[in-house]
């Protein structure tokens, strides 16, 4: 087993594991039971079986998990915000857009951090 809470060499290869062996699983040759699109359409699913893949403890029953397809629209639909520590904002030009905007789609990212740009149409 594996602890979810835990930030070491271990644990971290532990969950690179587990997201190859999820990815694995869904592939669609590999996934008789449809459980692909389960993972797609619900974040519970998904994070039911990337505990599976993983044999993971201790991961919080309310921690979504989203799984999208490659494309630009599946992608887009998913974004997380990473707040700098309270007190320590930056100001814009040495803002790190990056670190905070942690996107699915990266050619989005790029385009808004440009679009954001002082000076910039």
């Amino acid at each position: 087993m594996n602890d979810w809470n835990a930030n070491d060499d271990a644990a971290n290869k532990a969950k690179k594991l587990a997201t190859y062996k999820l990815c694995e699983r869904l592939d669609k040759d590999a996934d008789p039971k449809g459980i692909r699109d389960a993972c797609r359409n619900d974040p519970k699913a998904a994070r039911d079986a990337l505990r599976q893949a993983g044999d993971f403890i201790n991961m919080p029953a309310d921690l979504p998990v989203y799984v999208c397809e490659e494309n630009a629209q599946d992608r887009g639909k998913v974004v997380a915000i990473v707040l700098p520590a309270k007190g320590q904002m930056p100001t814009f030009d040495a803002f790190d857009f990056k670190k905070t905007w942690i996107c699915t789609w990266t050619p989005y990212a790029q385009i808004l951090q440009q679009a954001l740009k002082p000076g910039t149409k």
